[in-house]
């Protein structure tokens, strides 16, 4: 980040942005963690979970080479 695209954003959070007392909560804007739905890039053969199976499954057969 450039000096100067650093000097605005700290300018801009103490003295523009206004926050308010009784917005959302952070975990109210986020929601729920999706960790239980992630499906990494690399599987490793000893974490065998179902969704990763199911994904592999998927991804590898025939019809989805189509």
């Amino acid at each position: 980040m450039g000096r100067r695209v650093l000097v605005h954003e700290w300018w801009n959070f103490w003295f523009r942005d206004r926050r308010i007392t009784n917005g959302p909560t952070l975990a109210e804007f986020w929601g729920a963690p999706q960790d239980h739905q992630e499906i990494p890039l690399r599987i490793l053969r000893s974490q065998k979970s179902p969704e990763a199976e199911s994904y592999v499954s998927k991804t590898n057969s025939p019809r989805s080479m189509l």
